[in-house]
C-alpha cells in the first residue's frame, strides 16, 4: 500500500503526515535537522540503531522517520541527502532575502520551491527518457517553456493507480546494478560495493568524502539494460541478512504483490491500453521475443494468466523509450492524473497557490545536474 501521498510533493523529504514532518525540523530558520560530518550536513542519524546485528529499517544508523526507503542502500540515502540539502539551502537563502519571515514561513516557501523544482525536473528531464519523448508530445505532458498552464480538471483523480504501483513503476527493478561504484573526482573508481552487504546499511555515506564519491558514482556508472533480466543481488539476494548466503527474490515479490493486490493480467491491460491483446501464445510474438513466448506457453496455461508484470516487461521496448507499449500506457497516464488533476502543480495559474512569473522562470531553470552541483 502507498504510505505517502498521492501528489509529487516531496512528501519523500517532507514525511507523509503532521507528526511526522514536525519531527524532521529544526523549527529554527526554516531548516531541517541533519547530522553534521567535516561541516557537511548528512541525513540525520539514529545513534541508537548503530548497535544493531541484525537486519532492519534502521540498521545503518539513519534515523527514517521520512521514508524507510532511503535506508536501503547508500545510493538511495546519497540522493535524498541532495534533496535535504536543497531544502535547507534554499531556506538558508530566503532567509538573507527576507529578514523578516519567520520559521514556519521560510520552511513553508522552501517546500513549495523545492516540490515545484521537482515536478519540473520530472517532467522536464526524466520522464521523457522513460516513456519518450513521443508519448510526451502526444499527450501534452512536456512543460511549457513560458507562461503559466489552464490544464487542471478537478474531476480528474490524481490518485496513484494500483497498476502503476504494483507493477508498472517497478520496471526500474531491471536497471539496478549489482555494484555500486565509488569514485573520485578524477572519475576513477576507487572501490565497489555489493548491494548485498548494504541492505539498511548506509553507514559508508557517513565516511568524509564517501557521499560525493557515491554521487559521482551514480553520475558515472552506466544503469543495466532495459529488458526482463534482473541482477541476482535482487534475485536472489535481495535483503540477504549476513552468513545466509541468500536472500529474497524481488521479482517474485512483485508477481506475487500483483496477485495480492488483484491486479488484472497483462491481457487485460493491453486490451485497456488500446493494443492488440492476445487469443494464444504465438500472437505475442509480434511484441516479445520467441524464446520468452515459449517460457510464457510453459508456465501459464492461457495467455490471460500472464502476469501484468512479467508480462509487460518482456516486451520489446517503444523505440526511445525505457519501457514497452504496456508500461508506457500506465505510466503516461499516471504522471498525466499527477499533472491534470493537481491544483497545486507548479505552472498553473489562477491558484492561490500559482508561482508569479518571475518565480516560474527561475523554477524552470532547475535541473537534477544544478541539485547535484549546488549541494555536494
Amino acid at each position: 500500500m502507498n504510505q505517502f501521498t498521492h501528489f509529487l510533493d516531496q512528501s519523500n523529504v517532507y514525511g507523509f503526515d503532521d507528526k511526522t514532518a514536525r519531527e524532521l525540523r529544526t523549527f529554527e530558520k526554516g531548516g531541517l535537522k541533519v547530522t553534521l560530518r567535516d561541516e557537511l550536513d548528512l541525513l540525520p542519524a539514529d545513534e541508537e540503531s548503530k548497535v544493531s546485528c541484525t537486519l532492519s529499517k534502521t540498521v545503518s544508523g539513519i534515523d527514517p522517520p521520512n521514508d524507510v526507503k532511503l535506508n536501503e542502500h547508500p545510493n538511495l540515502a546519497v540522493t535524498h541527502t541532495i534533496f535535504l540539502r536543497e531544502h535547507n539551502r534554499l531556506a538558508a537563502e530566503l532567509a538573507r532575502l527576507n529578514s523578516g519571515w519567520d520559521d514556519e514561513r521560510l520552511y513553508q516557501e522552501a517546500k513549495r520551491i523545492l516540490a515545484a523544482q521537482m515536478q519540473h525536473i520530472t517532467y522536464n528531464e526524466w520522464l521523457p527518457v522513460i516513456i519518450g519523448r513521443a508519448k510526451m508530445q502526444e499527450l501534452g505532458l512536456l512543460p511549457l517553456q513560458q507562461g503559466f498552464s489552464q490544464d487542471y480538471d478537478k474531476n480528474l483523480n490524481p490518485s496513484v493507480l494500483n497498476e502503476f504501483a504494483g507493477a508498472a513503476f517497478r520496471f526500474g527493478h531491471t536497471l539496478i546494478q549489482g555494484k555500486h561504484h565509488l569514485t573520485n573526482q578524477r572519475r576513477t573508481k576507487e572501490r565497489e560495493i555489493l548491494l548485498r552487504q548494504h541492505f539498511f546499511k548506509t553507514q559508508e555515506i557517513y565516511t568524509p568524502g564517501n557521499l560525493d564519491k557515491f554521487l559521482i558514482g551514480l553520475a558515472s556508472q552506466p544503469s543495466q539494460n532495459a529488458e526482463n533480466y534482473f541482477t541476482q543481488e535482487v534475485t536472489n539476494h535481495l535483503f540477504e541478512e549476513q552468513g545466509k548466503g541468500f536472500g529474497l527474490d524481488l521479482v517474485s515479490l512483485n508477481l506475487q504483490r500483483g496477485r495480492d493486490h488483484g491486479i488484472p493480467g497483462y491481457n487485460a491491460y493491453r486490451t485497456q491500453c488500446g493494443l492488440p491483446p492476445g487469443s494464444q501464445f504465438s500472437d505475442l510474438l509480434n511484441f516479445i521475443s520467441p524464446a520468452i513466448v515459449d517460457k510464457f506457453a510453459k508456465l501459464y496455461d492461457t495467455v490471460d494468466d500472464i502476469d501484468l508484470f512479467i508480462g509487460a516487461m518482456s516486451e520489446r521496448l517503444v523505440p526511445g523509450a525505457l519501457v514497452g507499449p504496456t508500461f508506457q500506457c500506465i505510466i503516461a497516464d499516471q504522471f498525466l492524473k499527477l499533472k491534470r488533476g493537481d491544483r497545486f502543480f507548479y505552472d498553473l495559474a489562477g491558484q492561490p497557490s500559482s508561482f508569479t512569473e518571475d518565480q516560474l522562470t527561475e523554477i524552470r531553470r532547475a535541473s537534477f545536474a544544478r541539485l547535484v552541483c549546488d549541494n555536494s
